[in-house]
């Protein structure tokens, strides 16, 4: 092969290899990074957690307890509750008006769990 050949063919395999790297890191970009965040502690939402939703709900799986397991809770397909209330989408909003006005199976929780605890709920929900 020519230097020349030798030259191009470096060259080609560094531009793909470049085209390559540049795909995968924007396509590797985690979905929920381009969701909002809730304003919240994590940490403190898990403490929140435990007291008020861990009874019905798991947080370290999918599986049903009383309501759904929650993990990956903001990456969820599209469906409807069992009192037919559809989400489309699983935002903070979507998922804050759950929790504060129940629907489903769910009790309302608003009364237990507001302002400060909401938003670290909502976060520590976000890493599920």
């Amino acid at each position: 092969m020519s230097r020349l050949a030798k030259t191009r063919s470096l060259f080609g395999g560094v531009v793909l290899t470049a085209a390559a790297v540049g795909f995968l890191t924007v396509s590797s970009v985690p979905e929920a990074a381009s969701r909002p965040m809730a304003d919240g502690d994590a940490a403190k939402g898990k403490v929140v957690f435990e007291a008020n939703c861990g009874l019905c709900h798991n947080a370290e799986s999918d599986e049903a307890a009383v309501g759904p397991g929650l993990k990956g809770l903001f990456k969820w397909p599209a469906h409807k509750l069992s009192d037919g209330t559809e989400h489309k989408e699983h935002t903070v909003d979507i998922i804050k008006n759950q929790v504060v006005n129940g629907g489903g199976g769910m009790a309302p929780m608003g009364e237990q769990v507001k302002d400060e605890d909401l938003a670290n709920l909502l976060a520590y929900l976000q890493t599920l």
